[in-house]
């Protein structure tokens, strides 16, 4: 058994809270995502199919239960940028990097693809990131 003490209006009280909850709690994120961000949402516009979560991946992010990816050919030292796209594993369309509608580039090296959302196009907004967090037990 844990204990908390609540102060309000000068007056302290101390109670006992019993811990019995474990498990994982979701919370949105309204302002820039942070680094240890795992999913986020996506809206594509003319791409309904892929709007929706992705999830974070070693290489790239995939769409929960869809065929939408986010991508990344890696940094460009020469051009000091990051290409980002979205593509569509089902019809192929968008078609990735080479469908510069749905093409973004990133002024840094980051594995975030909301980092720096350059204003390149308009038909992907990154709506809000989905934190998963660990409650202390």
């Amino acid at each position: 058994m844990s204990t908390i003490t609540i102060t309000q209006n000068g007056v302290s009280e101390t109670r006992d809270i019993e811990r019995t909850y474990s498990g994982t709690n979701t919370m949105t994120v309204r302002n820039s995502p942070r680094v240890s961000t795992v999913a986020l949402a996506l809206e594509i516009d003319g791409h309904a199919d892929l709007d929706g979560i992705y999830n974070y991946g070693p290489i790239e992010w995939s769409q929960s239960g869809g065929d939408g990816r986010i991508g990344t050919q890696g940094w460009n030292s020469e051009s000091n940028f990051k290409m980002w796209f979205v593509y569509d594993d089902d019809d192929y369309d968008p078609a990735g990097d080479t469908d510069n509608d749905f093409l973004w580039l990133s002024f840094k090296n980051t594995s975030e693809p909301w980092s720096s959302l350059s204003s390149r196009t308009h038909k992907v907004q990154i709506k809000r990131a989905v934190e998963y967090i660990t409650l202390n037990r």
